[in-house]
């Protein structure tokens, strides 16, 4: 079929400047009107009276954004650490490992960021705002690399980073990053394939770095079957020798390699602590529990009517959303469009982002093909649907098939009659979706629906660039706007009557626990609140802090990720209970125990203190240990024989005690959680450390020292190298740029 000559106006600058509009248009009100991305405002959980104060929709789906990712970066900010990245939280779990990753300073463009803002909220708002940003950025460039249309590159990158994928996940930026250095290493792929250079192939390393360092497990192991796939066929596909063609499928590599050595001592880390957890033996059912279920043809249909509208039945950001949603959806502009693919005359260009965007549908709608995944390609690192990823492709589909309408003379001549049966077809369906479900809403929506529908339609007959253009405003802001969790800043509560009374009756470095269950106070919070627990909300919880847990009557769930209570009745009467620096008992109800004393009730809650004042460490002259690494002790801590000790100083992965001096060896037991990577060294020169009945951390103090210090030394400390070389590197490009800018403006004035 014949190109066509008609001058096409839109330049890669026009239409990336009009991306560029529609972002700030859709993303800057909410954020200059001092609002910031967060679910809900905590009021529910720190027991606050009056709740939902503002009217921004709630939804406690995305918990982990005010469970874990917000309080975890506020520790990186505040957290009290000796050397240049915090990496051990003393808040929840008797202390763990901290989360890494986008959340602190482990990755540069984080660590850049937290010395911009000092609030965690400002911070990941920024975050996934950036990301959003950046993910269009490097769909735009990926297809203009390929030769697109700039309608066409503008209108896929457009529709991509404003979906409803991406707006439905905007608090989680593990997704976001997923999608953004996907793309990133597609276009550098692309880019590095037409011409070789060593800025790019630098640029690419990062983009892996970025990719391996900051984007959800699992996602990025689809990613990397996906980018792989695309590296082998567009390198075949050029026309080289054989020699050429291995030498720059080797510098791919290098570099993929080069961005997972950058990572690594993150992932070393979290090799240790999954390793240790109960993480990594799961059942089937955990996986297959995130896909759709479809077990009737009126399930499948379901699915098919969100993927194309998913606000027919209501909107989906909404908890009182009538069907499981996990973003997944083409909205009716682009799902006219992705099924007009099937018929231009591209075949060649894009069977096979059609066909991977097939092979995702298979996975996520069929158990057992994911399962084939999960038991023998990688997949079993976390769950997920594959269809989340699909999207890519689906998008990369959708841009071809727009170039093909807006560059032809005309279109075959069986697509007019196609396009306009599709068009009253579905809006036939969705007509008698909304007789039958006729509310205000669904009226509304579908009306909608139908605008852009037929607006779509009208496009591929009439190849208006100015109208697909107006279709994508109108579908940004339709279908994506309203899934953002945006609320004031001012809004959102992180102190309370209740979080101010647990802090004051705190004994100092003591934790508190709660006996019987509760919404009040989720784990993993206690660094935003200023309060430590023995708590946990972690998916990589070691093995020993679950059977602990059990020892004090409590139990862990979804394979020790959640921790919230223990026993309630008689509980300091186990022997578990004096070694853990418990000084606060929560209870909703009254306890039985005398070994603890009712000091008043808050927010609905018991509040006790125990009669004795809870350990956090000592000098213990007995040992009965099988060898020095693990110390086993019989009965209450302060039943033990002991010698004086002080702690000297104490931060979060440093601490310092003065001990006495005693003729034979001595352990100093710690109430903290046991961590291989936690060294210990004396005046007397280096010590080893212990585990203290399976679960506690102590030190082997050799006789005749006078003090003991332990500090917290993982690998991921030497994070800061790829950031340094990264840093240099930019620095070095900037100076070149300038210096050929320079000169270029020194020639043109000669």
């Amino acid at each position: 079929m014949q190109r066509s000559t008609r001058l096409i106006n839109l330049s890669y600058k026009s239409a990336f400047a009009l991306y560029c509009l529609l972002v700030a248009l859709v993303l800057l009100p909410p954020v200059l009107r001092g609002h910031v991305i967060s679910p809900f405002n905590n009021d529910v959980e720190l027991g606050i009276q009056g709740m939902d104060k503002d009217s921004s929709i709630s939804n406690r789906k995305f918990s982990d954004y005010n469970y874990q990712f917000i309080p975890e970066t506020y520790q990186h900010m505040q957290g009290m650490h000796k050397k240049w990245i915090s990496s051990w939280s003393p808040r929840g779990e008797l202390g763990r490992p901290m989360f890494q990753g986008a959340l602190g300073q482990a990755y540069l463009l984080s660590n850049l960021l937290l010395h911009i803002t000092a609030n965690p909220f400002a911070f990941h708002t920024a975050y996934a705002l950036l990301l959003i940003f950046l993910s269009g950025t490097f769909f735009f460039l990926f297809l203009r690399e390929m030769g697109l249309n700039p309608i066409a590159c503008f209108t896929a990158a457009a529709g991509f980073s404003t979906s409803p994928l991406m707006f439905y996940w905007i608090s989680f930026g593990v997704f976001l990053s997923t999608f953004c250095w996907t793309l990133a290493v597609l276009w550098l792929v692309a880019r590095f394939v037409r011409t070789p250079s060593a800025w790019n192939w630098v640029g690419l390393v990062f983009s892996a770095y970025s990719l391996f360092a900051t984007g959800n497990p699992q996602s990025v192991v689809l990613s990397c079957y996906f980018l792989a796939i695309f590296s082998v066929t567009i390198i075949a596909g050029n026309r080289w020798e054989l020699r050429r063609k291995l030498v720059v499928v080797s510098w791919l590599g290098l570099a993929v390699l080069m961005g997972m050595i950058a990572s690594l001592p993150a992932y070393l880390d979290i090799y240790i602590a999954a390793k240790n957890s109960a993480r990594l033996n799961v059942g089937d059912s955990y996986f297959v529990k995130v896909l759709p279920s479809i077990n009737s043809l009126s399930d499948f249909g379901n699915f098919v009517k969100l993927f194309f509208d998913p606000y027919l039945p209501g909107n989906p950001i909404s908890e009182e959303y009538p069907f499981r949603y996990e973003g997944i959806s083409l909205t009716p502009v682009f799902c006219m469009l992705f099924l007009l693919s099937f018929g231009v005359s591209l075949k060649r260009k894009i069977w096979g982002w059609q066909a991977f965007v097939f092979f995702c549908f298979v996975t996520t709608l069929w158990p057992a093909a994911y399962l084939v995944l999960v038991h023998y390609f990688g997949f079993s690192l976390s769950r997920m649907q594959t269809l989340g990823i699909g999207l890519i492709p689906c998008f990369i589909a959708i841009a071809y098939t727009i170039d093909e309408i807006v560059s032809v003379h005309r279109l075959n001549a069986s697509t007019k009659p196609a396009v306009i049966l599709a068009t009253f077809l579905i809006g036939a369906l969705m007509m008698n979706y909304g007789l039958s479900n006729h509310d205000q809403l669904s009226i509304f929506r579908i009306s909608v629906a139908l605008i852009v529908l037929i607006g779509a339609a009208v496009f591929i007959i009439t190849r208006s660039q100015p109208l697909l253009c107006i279709l994508v405003v109108i579908t940004a802001l339709a279908y994506g706007k309203p899934l953002l969790l945006f609320r004031p800043l001012d809004k959102i509560s992180t102190a309370s009557s209740l979080t101010m009374a647990v802090k004051d009756a705190l004994p100092e470095g003591s934790r508190y626990a709660f006996a019987g269950q509760t919404p009040l106070l989720p784990p993993n919070m206690e660094s935003l609140l200023g309060l430590q627990s023995i708590h946990t909300y972690n998916s990589l919880s070691s093995r020993n802090y679950q059977q602990y847990i059990k020892g004090l009557g409590g139990e862990t769930r979804v394979y020790g990720r959640h921790s919230r209570f223990i026993a309630g009745d008689r509980v300091t009467e186990k022997e578990a209970f004096s070694y853990s620096g418990i000084g606060v008992v929560l209870s909703p109800g009254a306890i039985q125990d005398a070994g603890l004393r009712l000091i008043g009730q808050q927010s609905g809650l018991h509040m006790y203190k125990p009669v004795r004042e809870p350990v956090l460490f000592a000098q213990l002259t007995v040992n009965s240990g099988i060898d020095e690494a693990r110390v086993f002790l019989r009965g209450p801590v302060y039943e033990q024989p002991s010698l004086e000790a002080r702690r000297l100083e104490k931060a979060d992965d440093y601490q310092k005690y003065q001990v006495t001096d005693y003729p034979g060896s001595t352990t100093l037991f710690i109430s903290q959680q046991y961590h291989p990577l936690w060294k210990a060294k004396t005046d007397m020169g280096p010590a080893t450390t212990a585990l203290v009945n399976d679960f506690f951390l102590g030190v082997n103090v050799p006789a005749g020292a006078h003090w003991v210090t332990i500090e917290y030394c993982p690998y991921v400390y030497w994070s800061f190298i790829p950031q340094i070389l990264f840093l240099l590197a930019a620095a070095v490009y900037i100076v070149l740029l300038a210096r050929t800018r320079f000169r270029k403006e020194q020639y043109s004035s000669v």
